[in-house]
């Protein structure tokens, strides 16, 4: 049960990442510009 609970964990930080970075003020907002905005190497 505690691996599953982990998951749910790590998809609720990606789901508060992404919707962060949708509220950003990036003129254009794809997969690209959202991943450098973050600091990611790619989308």
């Amino acid at each position: 049960m505690g691996r599953i609970a982990d998951g749910f964990g790590l998809a609720r930080h990606w789901t508060r990442a992404l919707v962060l970075r949708l509220l950003s003020d990036l003129p254009r907002k794809n997969s690209w510009t959202l991943a450098e905005h973050a600091g990611e190497a790619n989308p």
